[in-house]
Order: structure tokens, then sequence, then C-alpha cells
């Protein structure tokens, strides 16, 4: 179970929070900070705040397509500086091939976007699933010998 953090929700009432959010951890429960780098206080609460994970907000996936200078060296920054805070990385609003060749060679943890998939209803998501999952085992026919192997049960 993970629950997402907006920094708004920090700004008041942070020592409240702070409480809160420890509790939930000490039951198991992911803490992650949701749409890293849109507010000014961010670097503050990645110390104080027991978070697990950080999601890059997709306005950087927007400038990086924008050509704005410098994005992808903050990028490498944002994901070097969570994982050296024991943090995964998400990637939201992944919309093209380059970005997700960026963000991989990166080390983002995670990447979530339109390149993966369109909101969809609930009751379309498996068959999507099965149809990615047999398009990849065709693509890939060594793979599927192993896939068989992992799945058998003596």
């Amino acid at each position: 179970l993970e629950i997402e953090v907006v920094e708004s929700l920090l700004l008041d009432r942070s020592d409240d929070i702070l409480a809160q959010l420890r509790q939930l951890k000490m039951l198991g429960i992911s803490i992650d900070m949701d749409d890293f780098g849109t507010g000014y206080s961010s670097l503050g609460y990645l110390w104080r705040f027991p978070f697990d994970k950080l999601k890059i907000d997709q306005s950087f996936m927007v400038a990086l397509e924008n050509g704005e200078p410098n994005v992808s060296r903050l990028l490498e920054t944002i994901v070097s500086m969570a994982h050296h805070l024991k943090m995964k990385v998400t990637t939201e609003g992944v919309e093209t091939e380059a970005q997700v060749a960026l963000m991989k060679s990166l080390g983002c943890d995670q990447l979530q976007g339109y390149f993966f998939g369109r909101p969809m209803p609930a009751d379309k998501v498996a068959a999507e699933i099965l149809t990615r999952f047999r398009h990849n085992v065709a693509e890939t026919p060594a793979a599927a010998p192993s896939l068989a192997r992992a799945n058998h049960h003596p």
C-alpha cells in the first residue's frame, strides 16, 4: 500500500502530518512525495518526512519536450539525490520513447504515463495486460520457455 502526499498538504500543520506519516510508515505503508518539483519547499521536506518514493512531476517531461535547457541535468540530479536518500523514483507524464530512454539511463526506478497506456475502465485492464504480455512473448521467443519453467509447479 502506498500513500501519495502532495507538498501543499505539508505546508499547514506539518508537525501533525509528520506524526501521522510516521505512524503509517510503522504500519508498513509506503509514503510517496507526489508532484515533486512543483512547489517551493520540496527539498526541505525530503529530509524531514519519511518518504519512500519521490514522484517527479510531469511538468519536467513537458519541459524536456519543449527543449528547455538543463532539464535533463536537473532530472539526473533529482534521481541521484533521491537514491542517495534511499528513495525510489517514479517519473510521471512519460509519453515518448526518448523520455523512456533518458529516464532509464538516469536510473529512474519507475515510469508512468501515456507511453505505457491511457486511462481505461477497470474491466478492460486485465485484457490489455494479457494482450501486452502475449505481444512481448511473441517478440522474444527465447523468453517463452523460461516463463513456462518459472510458472511450472512440480
